[in-house]
């Protein structure tokens, strides 16, 4: 087994948005029933010499390369602090945990 590490995750706090209700924030995903139904015809597939595969992004919204559609602010966490003057405001350029529209990048 591998052995254990500490891991962090940023995230903005977006419940204190109050520009996330113009905001759409589905995240497209397949439905359970389409699932069953693609791995039903998989063999038929198959034996046409085409394949399906699974992909699952981890992380996926630090890793993504789009810029956000508009400007967001947000305070250093504390732990953070320290790297920077006190009171320091950043602007958030790409999809972080908490943004309401995150999931559509």
């Amino acid at each position: 087994t591998m052995a254990p590490y500490e891991k962090s995750r940023l995230v903005v706090q977006g419940y204190n948005d109050e520009g996330k209700r113009d905001i759409l924030t589905q995240s497209p995903t397949i439905q359970r029933s389409s699932q069953r139904l693609i791995l039903a015809l998989s063999p038929a597939l198959l034996n046409r010499g085409m394949f399906v595969e699974l992909r699952d992004i981890t992380q996926a919204y630090p890793q993504a390369q789009t810029e956000l559609f508009r400007t967001v602010l947000a305070h250093l966490p504390k732990e953070l602090v320290t790297k920077s003057p006190e009171g320091t405001i950043i602007r958030v350029i790409r999809p972080l945990y908490g943004i309401a529209e995150a999931g559509v990048h």
